[in-house]
């Protein structure tokens, strides 16, 4: 699925699921047959990090926290914030009545629902999961959910970085501008 395309379904819940992006040389699954998009769990919170920890999604210093009930989620940059839903939807990557926020500078950007725009990066620009050298958790022991449909590209680039968005033998890099990287199917680890 294209974070950066049109016509493409996202969708950020799902029962009993929890996201992972691992760090470099890690392999997790984002994907699952005709899953959608899950960053997270019915009455559970997701965070792009685990307890206690910190994530890195923009630029140096910036911290990242899929919240806790009542918390405003944000992977922001500079000074814009970015919906991950459509016009009267709210996609939350935690519970229900919680918002998050994706963003780049002066962008707005939203992860939307059927015929809108997926986007996670502006024109010319890709907003990447982690800065150089960082290392972006979006893991919970054992769970693995799905970011991805078949033959779609997800491109969530980072200069010469490599993130794994799939399942074990599936390899989804975070590479650099412009790069359009594939995210095979891959089968869901429960």
């Amino acid at each position: 699925m294209s974070l950066c395309d049109t016509g493409k379904v996202v969708l950020l819940c799902d029962t009993e699921k929890v996201v992972s992006l691992c760090d470099t040389e890690k392999v997790e699954s984002l994907c699952d047959t005709e899953k959608v998009m899950s960053l997270c769990d019915t009455e559970k919170v997701m965070s792009l990090c685990d307890t206690g920890k910190v994530v890195f999604l923009c630029d140096t210093e910036k911290v990242v926290l899929l919240c806790d009930t009542e918390k405003i989620v944000s992977l922001c940059d500079t000074e814009k914030v970015v919906s991950l839903c459509d016009t009267e939807k709210v996609v939350s990557l935690c519970d229900t009545e919680k918002v998050v926020s994706l963003c780049d500078t002066e962008k707005v950007v939203s992860l939307c629902d059927t015929e809108k725009v997926v986007s996670l990066c502006d024109t010319e620009k890709v907003m990447s999961l982690c800065d150089t050298g960082k290392v972006v958790s979006l893991c919970d022991t054992e769970k693995v959910v799905s970011l991805c449909d078949t033959e779609k590209v997800v491109s969530l680039c980072d200069t010469e970085k490599v993130m794994s968005l799939c399942d074990t033998g599936k390899v989804v890099l975070l590479c650099d501008t412009n790069e359009v990287v594939r995210s095979f199917l891959c089968t869901l680890l429960l």
